[in-house]
């Protein structure tokens, strides 16, 4: 049983977010995550760093925002905007940047899923993982350039083409590039009514990070996402996390535990974080020591 190191997501351009690196840094947490942030200048980038490293923080991941296929023809744009993204990465010592698999470059909406799944079909799903192969392969290309990995992250049920694990392994294989893994979001899963710890088996030697968070699990086609989502600090939704501990060891993972948005409830407010952070570092002890023991 590995006893991991731990690394979580923090919102980089939060007023507070150097009270929230004191409170990681008094529990013992030196990883971290980050949301993404857009264009931002060097030296805007530059002085974020310059933050983690007086906190005594090293940024293991960043989630990059671009989608990975365009309904346009020219990719110059979207390109670009990956660019954009591995160099913030550089600029901040990162080692990964996740993106959303089988992701479409569409407009925010409430519902956007179902363009995205309406697009896919018309297009065909062979065609699209055409585009993606070939868009996830230049990315692995300039990002062995600058010394990073790229990682898919599994979605929700409502991106149907999106949540299942396997088709993620099957498209870091087809890639097959050495830089090339999977991002596992158990609340994703969990959410998506897919058992958590097969998940993780099903990513097996592909898993390079995580994003762990917890809920309650499916609630059905009808409700709403942010009530399906909750990135609840784990073990206050109902993930079998010492399974998944387990899992994580067998299929020989031996990267942080990377937490992703948790928080203690619906009504999470920003003076909770401390206690989000506790809870989950206590929980997570826990869990390890349970998986080693059963």
């Amino acid at each position: 049983m590995t006893q991991r190191e731990l690394a979580f997501y923090v919102p980089p351009l939060d007023p507070r977010l150097p009270d929230l690196l004191a409170v990681l840094r008094d529990h013992g947490v030196r990883l971290l995550g980050s949301d993404g942030v857009g264009r931002r200048d060097p030296e805007a980038l530059a002085r974020t760093r310059s933050l983690f490293e007086d906190y005594g923080m090293h940024m293991a991941v960043i989630h990059g925002e671009p989608a990975l296929v365009t309904p346009r023809d020219d990719l110059g744009q979207l390109r670009e905007a990956h660019l954009v993204v591995l160099d913030r990465a550089v600029a901040w010592g990162a080692q990964q940047v996740v993106y959303h698999f089988r992701s479409l470059q569409l407009p925010w909406c409430e519902g956007v899923w179902w363009g995205e799944n309406a697009y896919i079909q018309e297009v065909g799903l062979e065609e699209y993982d055409r585009r993606v192969a070939e868009m996830v392969a230049w990315l692995c290309e300039e990002a062995q350039a600058r010394g990073l990995a790229i990682a898919l992250e599994n979605l929700l049920i409502p991106y149907y083409f999106g949540y299942q694990v396997e088709e993620i392994a099957a498209m870091v294989e087809r890639v097959g590039a050495p830089n090339l893994g999977i991002c596992l979001d158990t609340g994703h899963a969990h959410a998506s009514d897919l058992d958590v710890a097969q998940a993780v088996r099903a990513a097996g030697a592909h898993l390079t990070t995580t994003h762990l968070n917890d809920n309650f699990g499916c609630r059905g086609p009808r409700a709403m996402l942010a009530r399906v989502d909750r990135h609840l600090a784990p073990g206050l939704g109902t993930i079998d996390w010492p399974e998944v501990v387990r899992a994580m060891d067998e299929v020989g993972y031996t990267g942080p535990a990377v937490f992703e948005g948790v928080n203690t409830g619906p009504k999470h407010e920003d003076e909770d974080w401390a206690r989000a952070v506790a809870i989950t570092v206590a929980n997570w002890s826990a869990f390890e020591r349970m998986a080693a023991e059963v």
